[in-house]
């Protein structure tokens, strides 16, 4: 394989630009961990730190799919349907959400408008976000997330929904012209783009190779409605698609939309992040070009290994779960992936500030997160951080090499920076290889080669420790597990290795394990890059 096969052709196809940041939150977790969110408050801690930032856009959540977190007449807010029994059974943080979104709306003060005004006096344009199908099984009383999250427009449409779901079925009518509804709503309230998340949660219709021209024709209706209220409000309203890579799978046809001019921007992803750091959205960049249609790459604040978020009983329990932690490096990697592919924009999903409930903490926070709001959009500031790719599991991860040598491993990352470029410019750069699995055994050899270069042997002195790895399966691993904050760090190795085989594009390593003892399964491995 040569050099140029490894690398995209949107990869070297021009410059590297500056692109503008959007800031996504989901509606919710401002409310969720603030005492008591009042216009004041969502003001300064959900919009104001953003003014000196390079973040150019707020896209703000309607709520949590199914209840919404604005003044809607269409809808329901969060909890107003539901009895103080069934809002005992809720996080107390729910309790919040409810209580202040009421207090606001009361008061006048809807949360959507005050986003919209505010965002506008600092010169941001705003985005509101619906995720397409927020529902929670299973439909039962008992269930908590049912009773506080889904609304009554399911609740008391069974025949609404996809067959043995709980999500909608947006082949009936009802359903499509209820999203619409809320829609509507949401660009009546003065919002510059309307911004249709459909990564939350396929599948949306029964027969997704059959029924996508209902998905279109929905995008359709959007559309008119965007430019219908544009035109009597002379003001242009985009429309924004999120849709995952398997899009085929569930009937976007997204092609089409960009064909037919219906959609401003598509943001590419992935519905779960678990199995995939890198997402590859290169056929977006390449069938888009020249439409009129933008890409955005999205950026999401976590690695997704496990579901982190709380749980009624954890209120009195007080256990947090963690996730594998998402380090600026990991950012700073992401960001420039999908500044090598071309995109015209980073879409960043880390909430508001990452709203913590103390005001203190919330400030150093904030304040944390400030530089990849604003550097995340910025190549010439980018090509030069600290990076941590993150291999994508997906059909390359655990690898188990046999201890009697029967196969070898072969697993590929991509790297958007050009080290041999920055090493014939003597740049001083340190390459470290991350490996989850056991330490060697004295006598066993791992031997390594990337890009058909020569290969090197690690031996046990290379690593520190013999702890065995934590296979990330739910047969595997006991919840219990998640509780410590470093899990995830259990079988991790960082490894020096040389910077002379790496290459811009796709790396392939090579791996075997000689004079093994047991076979050695690699649960995980990231490739950092240290700029010195």
């Amino acid at each position: 394989m040569s050099f140029e096969d490894k690398v995209p052709e949107s990869w070297i196809k021009g410059p590297l630009k500056e692109v503008p940041v959007v800031l996504r939150d989901d509606g919710f977790t401002q409310f969720f961990v603030v005492e008591r969110m009042t216009k004041e408050v969502l003001e300064k801690r959900c919009i104001d730190f953003l003014a000196d930032t390079k973040v150019s856009i707020k896209e703000w959540g309607l709520g949590p799919g199914s209840v919404f977190t604005f003044d809607t007449k269409i809808g329901e807010t969060f909890g107003s349907r539901l009895t103080q029994k069934q809002l005992d059974m809720l996080r107390e943080g729910d309790r919040r959400v409810h209580r202040s979104v009421k207090e606001m709306i009361e008061k006048g003060h809807d949360p959507l408008e005050v986003a919209v005004n505010r965002c506008h006096e600092l010169g941001l344009k705003i985005w509101a976000r619906l995720e397409m199908n927020h529902e929670y099984p299973p439909p039962d009383e008992n269930n908590w997330l049912w009773v506080g999250l889904v609304g009554e427009f399911n609740k008391k449409h069974p025949e609404y929904r996809l067959p043995n779901s709980v999500n909608l079925d947006f082949s009936i009518q009802a359903v499509r012209d209820f999203k619409l509804a809320i829609l509507r709503e949401a660009a009546l309230k003065g919002v510059d783009g309307i911004s249709m998340d459909f990564a939350v949660y396929p599948p949306f219709v029964k027969n997704p190779k059959e029924d996508y021209p209902v998905m279109t024709e929905f995008v359709a209706k959007v559309r008119e409605m965007t430019k219908e209220i544009g035109n009597k409000e002379n003001r242009k309203i985009a429309l924004i698609v999120r849709v995952p890579i398997n899009y085929e799978d569930i009937g976007l046809d997204w092609k089409t939309w960009v064909d037919q001019g219906l959609i401003d921007v598509i943001v590419p992803t992935v519905v779960r992040l678990r199995d995939i750091f890198d997402v590859p959205i290169e056929q977006f960049i390449q069938y888009t070009r020249g439409t009129g249609c933008k890409v955005f790459g999205c950026i999401r604040p976590y690695l997704g290994y496990i579901d982190s978020d709380s749980r009624p009983e954890d209120d009195k329990t007080g256990v947090v779960r963690y996730d594998r932690d998402m380090t600026d490096e990991m950012f700073y990697a992401k960001a420039f992936l999908l500044l090598r592919a071309g995109v015209d924009g980073i879409q960043l999903a880390t909430g508001s500030g990452d709203c913590d409930p103390e005001t203190d903490n919330w400030k150093k926070k904030t304040d944390a997160w400030k530089p990849i709001y604003s550097d995340a959009g910025s190549p010439d500031i980018l090509v030069k951080k600290n990076k941590d790719y993150v291999f994508n599991r997906k059909g390359q991860l655990p690898l188990v090499l046999s201890k009697d040598q029967k196969n070898t491993g072969v697993v590929n990352v991509r790297i958007a920076d050009d080290i041999q470029e920055l090493m014939k410019e003597k740049t001083q750069l340190r390459v470290v290889l991350v490996l989850f699995c056991r330490g060697l055994e004295e006598g066993e050899k791992l031997n390594i080669q990337v890009n058909d270069n020569s290969p090197w042997s690690l031996t046990a002195e290379h690593f520190k420790g013999k702890d065995l790895p934590i296979e990330i399966t739910k047969e595997a691993v006991k919840e219990q597990t998640y509780f410590s904050k470093d899990w995830w760090k259990k079988g991790m190795h960082e490894i020096d290795v040389p910077s002379d085989p790496w290459i811009l594009g796709n790396n392939r390593i090579t791996m075997s394990l000689e004079n093994g003892k047991n076979d050695l399964i690699v649960t995980d491995m990231d490739v950092k890059l240290f700029f010195e």
